[in-house]
């Protein structure tokens, strides 16, 4: 009988991590995903935005 409540712990136990696991990978692939938005947003941004300031116009008119 002990050896089997010693079993179900260390199953819970092991549930328990995987669990754990799950949501560090899950939370990990939430934030990348949220770079690699934010990095698509300045880059849009960047593009609308730099033919506009006068530093961008300034190189592109030099030749």
């Amino acid at each position: 009988m002990i050896s089997r409540t010693i079993h179900l712990i260390s199953l819970t136990q092991a549930i328990r991590l995987s669990k754990i696991e799950q949501n560090i990978v899950n939370s990990r692939k939430a934030r990348q995903q949220g770079r690699s938005h934010d990095v698509n947003c300045k880059g849009l941004l960047l593009t609308v935005l730099a033919p506009q300031s006068p530093i961008f116009q300034w190189c592109c008119n030099k030749n």
